[in-house]
């Protein structure tokens, strides 16, 4: 990693090598932590690809917008160029960090009981963003359309199960699913970018590349993944008590979009080209049990 550090030393960023602790679970950059000469923790993320260059002028923008009104504690990029984004660590840890070769999280906290600290502390700042004045109009019909065009684009360069796609219509055009309002969302809120204190209260949220003003369901979808339908609801609960808009059709909601996951992987083999995912892509695709 000494291209990470070489770099940071280029922006007047000192770092202590022997600190340096890489994470290689993201698609999108590659990440690290290390303390400066003043003992301060620095987390540093270099793009991974090309096509990842076009989001970050989004991501930095969009940080900037949210830690006007956020309730819950944000990256605040300091050094930001096409080869280094650096920031601070914020308070907390990780609530889960993916080891990469088992494919599978070393947790922070107990993923078989989770607490309800964490639960409710979740949902407060999950409403809390959803209640961030959106920074940009985008109608919920607009978002339905965006689905719909992503499975268009997906059935173009995949082949794709008709139980699936019908599947995938159905939900789309039924206007139950759908709530009224979209919301600023963070987009992709799995246990690695969730930080958590000593009590497992949430504290913050990082790794905003996928944030934007979408459907506010999409922020649970990960949540469902990992600690079930139970644990949701009652985080449901939680982020209603909370100022979150909660409709009869958010649970299967929730669920239609975790079963619609195949598209987004497809999505991002597409654009990344990486043979692994296009595999992935190709047996999820094909796949009518999920």
């Amino acid at each position: 990693m000494e291209m990470m550090l070489k770099r940071a030393k280029q922006h007047g960023l000192e770092l202590r090598e022997h600190t340096l602790q890489v994470n290689e679970s993201g698609l999108d950059f590659l990440a690290a932590t290390a303390e400066d000469v003043y003992g301060k923790m620095w987390l540093l993320r270099m793009p991974r690809r090309p096509d990842v260059l076009d989001g970050i002028e989004k991501e930095r923008s969009m940080l900037a917008h949210i830690r006007q009104y956020a309730a819950f504690a944000v990256p605040n990029w300091e050094i930001v160029t096409d080869e280094l984004i650096a920031y601070e660590a914020l308070p907390g840890k990780p609530a889960g960090v993916i080891d990469k070769e088992a494919q599978a999280y070393v947790w922070n906290m107990d993923p078989e009981r989770v607490t309800q600290n964490y639960e409710k502390s979740f949902a407060e700042a999950v409403a809390s963003l959803h209640q961030i004045p959106k920074p940009e109009q985008r109608s919920m019909q607009e978002v339905r359309k965006t689905y719909l065009q992503q499975l268009e684009q997906v059935e173009k360069q995949f082949t794709t199960a008709p139980a699936n796609s019908r599947r995938w219509c159905d939900w789309i055009e039924d206007d139950r699913y759908w709530p009224q309002e979209t919301a600023l969302t963070h987009g992709d809120l799995h246990a690695g970018h969730i930080l958590i204190d000593a009590d497992e209260r949430v504290t913050g949220f990082i790794d905003w590349t996928e944030a934007a003003v979408h459907d506010p369901a999409q922020d649970f979808t990960a949540h469902y993944h990992t600690f079930g339908k139970a644990s949701l609801e009652r985080v449901l609960a939680h982020y209603e008590r909370a100022g979150g808009y909660v409709s009869a059709w958010m649970l299967p909601h929730i669920e239609a979009i975790a079963g619609a996951g195949a598209i987004q992987v497809a999505l991002f083999a597409i654009r990344s080209g990486e043979s692994d995912y296009v595999e992935m892509a190709k047996t999820m695709l094909m796949n009518t049990d999920a």
